[in-house]
């Protein structure tokens, strides 16, 4: 049982590797379209007609693979005052079900 289990923890945190390598890719690539289009804009006086959406669609998929992330360390914001007035059982129930 502990052999399937770290196997599953040891694939989980593959996974949140390869996420934060993509955020990473993804933060570095927003920036530099960002930058770009600001340089063109004010320094060229003309614009790319694509950079907007590409930084729309680069920022909503850097949040949700950030939120992934979270929920794969589990460091969600969530506020625990309440659920540590519980009984130990059901703060393990309430885990469960987050």
């Amino acid at each position: 049982m502990s052999n399937s289990s770290s196997g599953v923890k040891k694939l989980f945190g593959w996974i949140r590797k390869v996420l934060e390598v993509v955020c990473g890719i993804l933060m570095i690539a927003l920036t530099i379209v960002v930058f770009a289009q600001v340089v063109n804009r004010f320094v060229f006086h003309g614009s790319f007609a694509w950079a907007e959406e590409a930084a729309i669609y680069m920022m909503v998929w850097l949040i949700f693979l950030g939120a992934s992330i979270n929920i794969l360390k589990d460091s969600n914001i969530r506020i625990d005052f309440f659920i540590r007035l519980l009984p130990e059982r059901m703060q393990h129930g309430l885990d469960a079900v987050c």
